[in-house]
């Protein structure tokens, strides 16, 4: 994988989400209660990022998240600090639909790629401020590579 580690490793799971067309529009899976990455709600919020900015490095040290698009595209990329090892970018939108799982105690960054970007994000717990690690991305060693080709759960499923 041209140095860079995949997110199963890390325990991070993409995973396509079924569409239903209708008379009036589309219906659109998130989460079922007997999903492998359900492990309980504390809370849902959205997420906005703007076209260009770049979020992160965070990690949530208690809960984890579940990550739906809801508007727009976001590219993650994933890391392990302590080797200095990342993932290449994984890219949510409404046209590559899919769910986001990340763990607690994961590393990672996001940007905005379309002027505006939404993203559902289903937390097992309430959220808490302290419960968040963050690290400036400048400060890393880390370098990431927006460019590289970004995995896409359309391309590296078994749906």
């Amino acid at each position: 994988m041209d140095g860079l580690i995949d997110i199963t490793q890390l325990g991070v799971t993409l995973t396509p989400l079924p569409s239903f067309a209708t008379d009036g529009g589309e219906v659109r899976r998130i989460l079922r209660n007997n999903e492998e990455t359900y492990s309980g709600f504390g809370e849902v919020y959205m997420t906005t990022i703007t076209k260009g900015v770049v979020r992160g490095w965070k990690r949530h040290t208690k809960y984890s998240c579940n990550l739906v698009p809801i508007l727009g595209a976001v590219q993650f990329i994933f890391a392990n600090l302590t080797t200095g090892q990342i993932t290449r970018a994984i890219e949510l939108s409404t046209k590559n639909y899919a769910r986001l799982f990340i763990p607690s105690g994961i590393w990672f960054v996001f940007r905005g790629i379309n002027e505006d970007n939404y993203i559902l994000n289903i937390l097992n717990q309430i959220h808490s401020s302290d419960e968040v690690e963050r690290k400036n991305i400048e400060d890393s060693s880390l370098k990431i590579n927006w460019d590289a080709e970004v995995y896409s759960a359309r391309v590296h499923s078994s749906v």
